[in-house]
């Protein structure tokens, strides 16, 4: 469960000036404590991985996703795989074209190789397994991954482990399938990108309003858990605001630093709206 971040203030002169700063704004302190904290959970949402706002950062995180799913899944016509099969094929006693019988033994082996992607593209997983049979690679360690259709992502959910739900990058890939059935689940997978920004931006939007978070975060509002708002800002001895992300793995994703910067740059910016506000009231009695 994601930990509550808690905002105190006890500085007496900022106090001090917070209170001018309601008398300026004409806005009651409730309401100000609400506004500066949808903006905490903004910035909080800029320094969670991944880091940043931009297109950049959301394809960043994208990449990040597609390397993991293709460490799982291998298509046909993969340059290694292709590669092992050459090899195999030169050395076997005769080919298999899948679209006929064992043949001349000189044959080109990237004909063959075609071949087996042509097969698994159509969904011919027998007769691909059986060209694999024919040219020799019986027992060779690619003839250990199961050949098929697209398992709906039943695979790499089983890959995935740790307190982050990684796939390890000495992940030994565990079925073969066609690339166009890889390439439909990485998308769908890649919308995940974003759900731990998410948990703040669900906080923000319960503060009326997610203007400058992106819509790459917000489009997963409420899934994983979301966040949580416990807002006592009416409280007459101790008003307080509290931002909770509820996605499991955000301490993962966001780290004490991290945290850090974000309340120190919101709390920064409360003072230089804070020091406007006086900097307009001086005027305004000089022009009393």
């Amino acid at each position: 469960m994601g930990r509550g971040l808690y905002m105190r203030f006890e500085d007496a002169g900022f106090m001090s000036r917070l209170r001018l700063f309601y008398r300026n704004t004409r806005m009651s302190s409730a309401d100000i404590l609400r506004s500066q904290a949808r903006l905490l959970a903004r910035d909080l949402a800029f320094q969670t991985q991944p880091f940043g706002k931009s297109r950049s950062s959301r394809l960043l995180g994208e990449n990040a996703v597609s390397k993991e799913i293709r460490r799982v899944y291998k298509a046909a016509g993969e340059l290694g795989m292709s590669t092992r099969l050459a090899y195999s094929i030169r050395n076997s006693p005769g080919t298999f074209s899948g679209l006929g019988r064992a043949e001349n033994p000189t044959q080109n082996p990237d004909q063959a190789g075609r071949a087996f992607v042509w097969l698994v593209s159509k969904g011919k997983y027998g007769e691909a397994r059986e060209l694999l049979r024919r040219v020799g690679v019986a027992e060779e360690e690619i003839t250990t991954i199961p050949i098929g259709k697209m398992d709906g992502g039943e695979e790499h959910q089983k890959a995935r482990h740790g307190p982050r739900k990684k796939v390890s990058r000495n992940q030994w890939p565990r079925r073969i399938v066609a690339d166009k059935q890889i390439k439909t689940y990485i998308r769908k997978i890649q919308r995940n990108v974003g759900i731990v920004k998410a948990g703040w931006a669900a906080g923000a939007k319960m503060l009326r309003g997610t203007r400058d978070i992106p819509q790459w975060v917000t489009r997963n509002i409420g899934r994983a858990l979301g966040g949580t708002v416990i807002d006592q800002s009416n409280n007459p001895s101790r008003p307080t605001i509290t931002l909770i992300n509820n996605v499991p793995w955000i301490d993962k994703n966001l780290t004490e630093a991290q945290k850090d910067r974000a309340v120190k740059v919101q709390y920064q910016k409360m003072l230089e709206a804070i020091d406007k506000a006086l900097r307009a009231e001086a005027r305004s009695a000089k022009l009393a």
